[in-house]
């Protein structure tokens, strides 16, 4: 399931972006190089965000073989999500690069609302759940980088973000531990 819903994310956030570039008034060469980077981009930001995926899968295997209760995951859940948060924005800030894509899908959508204010709100709405639930605080923080110019107000963010998310995924990944362990236990 959980792979079905990430190629379905997948493919939403490819309509997102790529309508951007479409709408977008560079020269031709200009959307080549800025495609160039945002495949890149999304390649490095892909990869650590699926290897602290499987190390948050493993922190709940972890809490589950030892024995402890939903409080403690999910506190392990989200000060393990709350860092790694952190120090994506930290790695974007340091190099300048926003590896999230954020900013990406804040032009994206903004070129989208100008054409459709109903097609620009949907994108938005479909871009802030994927955020909000799949992706991370730290997509949401660059998206809205103007806005939260403050540690304090991107802090803000990233505590209630990694809130959600922890309650979600520490849910989700116990199910899932819990139904492959009474499998297992009945074979």
């Amino acid at each position: 399931m959980e792979e079905n819903i990430a190629k379905i994310l997948g493919v939403v956030a490819v309509i997102i972006l790529g309508s951007g570039l479409i709408l977008g008034e560079e020269t031709l060469r200009e959307k080549f190089l800025r495609t160039k980077s945002i495949v890149i981009r999304w390649a490095v930001y892909s990869i650590l965000d699926y290897g602290l995926t499987g190390l948050s899968i493993l922190l709940i295997i972890i809490f589950k073989q030892a024995g402890s209760g939903f409080a403690e995951a999910f506190f392990a859940m989200w000060a393990f999500d709350f860092i790694s948060a952190t120090l994506l924005l930290i790695i974007c800030i340091k190099s300048g690069k926003d590896l999230t894509l954020g900013q990406e899908y804040r032009r994206s959508i903004g070129k989208i609302f100008s054409k459709s204010k109903m097609v620009g709100m949907t994108s938005f709405f479909i871009f802030a759940l994927k955020a909000s639930i799949w992706d991370g605080p730290e997509r949401m923080v660059e998206y809205f980088k103007n806005e939260l110019n403050t540690i304090f107000k991107k802090g803000l963010v990233i505590f209630f973000m990694t809130s959600l998310q922890a309650v979600f995924w520490t849910g989700t990944y116990s199910l899932g531990y819990d139904g492959i362990m009474r499998f297992l236990n009945n074979i």
